[in-house]
């Protein structure tokens, strides 16, 4: 009795619900901070 062939209710062909491809949630690529920057030799 059901008309649609698709048993998978979800449109969504993509199974992960996170759009973002990439893993990492820190958008910095580098982890260490420069706590000093511009510090030259005085």
């Amino acid at each position: 009795p059901n008309p649609n062939p698709n048993p998978n209710p979800n449109p969504n062909p993509n199974p992960n619900p996170n759009p973002n491809p990439n893993p990492n949630p820190n958008p910095n690529p580098n982890p260490k901070k420069k706590r000093w920057p511009q510090q030259g030799n005085r």
